[in-house]
């Protein structure tokens, strides 16, 4: 949806949502949190968490800089701490992978990681 209205796509996401439509997923995703053992506070705080990693990923990849004919995606940070190692050792040291960023496993790799992070927080545990 994201790639088929990128414009439209980011307006929704920069903005409030006031329409009943909202309210469906919402509902369904509180309602399965709760029987996974989150009190109603830390479902939403759950669902928002989420919600906004899941937007983030999702505006970067539509509205971030074209991809350059190889596929990847031009990086200036990248370029720049390159041209200084000195200034910016630790930056130089990944410009590889800031030229060639794998968006997919830096995704999987959040999620992963909210996940495991959220077990504390499940009642009875």
């Amino acid at each position: 949806l994201a790639h088929a209205h990128p414009s439209l796509f980011s307006l929704v996401v920069t903005r409030p949502l006031a329409a009943p439509e909202v309210l469906r997923p919402l509902e369904a995703t509180l309602a399965i949190l709760r029987a996974g053992g989150f009190d109603p506070a830390t479902a939403l705080r759950v669902f928002r968490m989420v919600a906004s990693f899941v937007a983030g990923f999702a505006l970067d990849e539509v509205c971030g800089p074209p991809p350059l004919s190889d596929g990847a995606t031009p990086s200036p940070l990248a370029a720049f701490a390159t041209s200084r190692p000195e200034a910016f050792p630790h930056v130089a040291e990944l410009a590889p992978e800031l030229a060639h960023p794998d968006a997919d496993a830096d995704f999987e790799f959040g999620l992963d990681v909210m996940l495991a992070g959220l077990e504390p927080y499940r009642l009875g545990r």
